[in-house]
């Protein structure tokens, strides 16, 4: 699940600048609907968590809620006047701005998590890691993804890394689909 506006097409000469937005806390929702309102591209990778409450007369009610993958993050294309709107700024802890040499890994890499999304597989936000085997997914759905094997609740875990905001997802791929580089 993913809340995108045509984040992953590139116009050029549009004057939108890629960025990584730094939301304040557990606003991310609401910053990439202002940053929509305002028609801007804008790309926010969901995932759904079961959660469960407690409600009147101890029965327990189960639900679904939707949260960031990358908490605290949201990816969007916007001008110089975006990045300055006040209603925008209330909910922005702060914004990074892509160089042209980044875009194209960051987008890689984005793309790669959306495909996973897509998928009936299994994401959740997974610790950042700088080392570990580097592999690819060589079968299925999944064909092409890089990524590194951990091991995850005592099993093997495949996991994609966004370099840029430093975060990383872990999906559920039978080992025997994987490829090491």
């Amino acid at each position: 699940m993913c809340e995108e506006t045509d984040f992953f097409s590139k116009n050029p000469g549009s004057g939108l600048g890629c960025f990584v937005v730094h939301t304040r806390p557990r606003v991310e929702k609401k910053a990439a609907e202002l940053a929509s309102s305002l028609g801007r591209p804008v790309f926010l990778p969901l995932y759904e968590k079961p959660q469960q409450r407690r409600s009147g007369r101890g029965r327990v009610r189960h639900y679904r809620t939707r949260f960031p993958l990358f908490p605290g993050y949201l990816f969007a294309r916007l001008t110089a006047e975006d990045v300055k709107n006040e209603r925008l700024r209330a909910h922005v802890a702060g914004m990074i701005p892509v160089t042209a040499l980044e875009e194209p890994v960051l987008l890689r890499q984005l793309q790669q998590v959306k495909t996973a999304l897509e998928g009936p597989y299994t994401l959740e936000p997974y610790e950042y890691l700088k080392t570990g085997a580097t592999v690819s997914v060589s079968m299925g759905p999944l064909k092409g993804l890089e990524g590194y094997v951990v091991c995850h609740k005592d099993r093997q875990t495949f996991v994609v890394q966004v370099d840029l905001v430093g975060r990383a997802v872990s999906i559920d791929v039978d080992a025997a689909l994987l490829r090491v580089l």
